[in-house]
């Protein structure tokens, strides 16, 4: 059975999951928090939107996201490393999209939206943990 175990072990140390945050560039991060709290909704109303946006971006070679209580979050990887351009660019995207969420839902609770270069994984962002009015979100 120990053997079992340590040879899981070594195979899920060697998967795609365990080699997805090794990066040689930076990437565009995007942490959008919202009022809403369910999941499945920021989902439908913020994660997928934004990722259809972000389709077709000039290098653009993965999206990955999280969805969480009251958070959607977002890295960009782009060819080559992430530039201050395509900074520029995914900020000037989730800008639009979030005048017109505001436009679409009427009296929508205003939220944080963080777009930033980085070369932190998505799960050692230092804000990771923080939903709406300071909520733990737990992902």
């Amino acid at each position: 059975m120990k053997a079992a175990v340590a040879v899981v072990a070594v195979w899920l140390s060697k998967s795609d999951a365990a080699l997805a945050c090794e990066r040689s560039g930076a990437v565009v991060g995007v942490q959008y928090v919202v009022g809403e709290r369910l999941p499945e909704r920021v989902e439908a109303g913020v994660t997928n939107p934004l990722e259809r946006m972000m389709t077709g971006l000039p290098r653009l070679v993965e999206i990955n996201s999280v969805t969480s209580h009251g958070v959607a979050s977002f890295e960009l990887a782009f060819e080559g490393g992430a530039t201050d351009d395509d900074l520029a660019l995914v900020g000037r995207r989730v800008d639009a999209f979030d005048a017109e969420r505001r436009r679409a839902v009427q009296g929508s609770e205003a939220g944080t939206v963080r777009v930033f270069l980085t070369s932190a994984c998505m799960g050692k962002w230092p804000w990771r943990d923080v939903g709406p009015s300071g909520a733990r979100s737990g992902w």
